[in-house]
């Protein structure tokens, strides 16, 4: 991931055309396999990745469309903003299922681990000055291990659910920024 995106915004915001435009791209993948252990035992995976882009350009005044990360186009400006955003996330998960004391019992087992990054850029332009700019940079990360146990009791209608979860979170985001004029 870049840490600050500079002026990698598409050169295709229209100064001459004077046309806003925002710009999204959002790709992923979803995978569930499973496998039958044997009788009583299941094997599932689930797998994700997500990737998210995204350019939005906006002109508050009216007057003049810039792009306020070209700096020909700065010049020409009223009030304008533009940010980008990537975002970045993947997932995965492990779990055994089964049962147990002659089909009373069901349980699953497993296990879990999530990461996201992300970056935005956002700069803004008032009255031909460059205004200011902010980058903020975030991750998220979480593991987890997990167990539910379902167990239908001889009692007619009565069932007992135990279950644990144990999760770990890590959080960072730091935001940079900057006035100029």
């Amino acid at each position: 991931f870049q840490s600050e995106m500079g002026s990698g915004l598409p050169n295709t915001y229209g100064a001459a055309t004077h046309e806003l435009a925002t710009v999204a791209t959002n790709k992923g993948i979803i995978n569930k396999t499973t496998y039958q252990l044997n009788d009583d035992i299941l094997i599932k995976n689930v797998f994700s990745y997500r990737e998210i882009e995204a350019t939005d350009w906006v002109d508050f005044d009216g007057q003049y469309a810039i792009n306020p990360f070209d700096p020909v186009q700065v010049g020409f400006s009223g009030i304008a903003a533009a940010s980008r955003v990537e975002n970045e996330a993947f997932s995965e998960e492990i779990q055994l299922q089964g049962s147990s004391f002659g089909g009373a019992g069901t349980w699953v087992l497993g296990a879990f681990y999530f990461n996201e990054k992300g970056v935005e850029d956002s700069q803004s332009v008032t009255f031909g000055s460059p205004g200011a700019r902010t980058v903020g940079e975030g991750e998220n990360t979480s593991y987890a291990i997990f167990g539910q146990l379902d167990y239908q009791t001889p009692i007619d209608g009565l069932a007992i659910t135990m279950g644990l979860r144990n999760t770990w979170d890590d959080r960072t985001y730091t935001i940079r920024g900057t006035t100029y004029g």
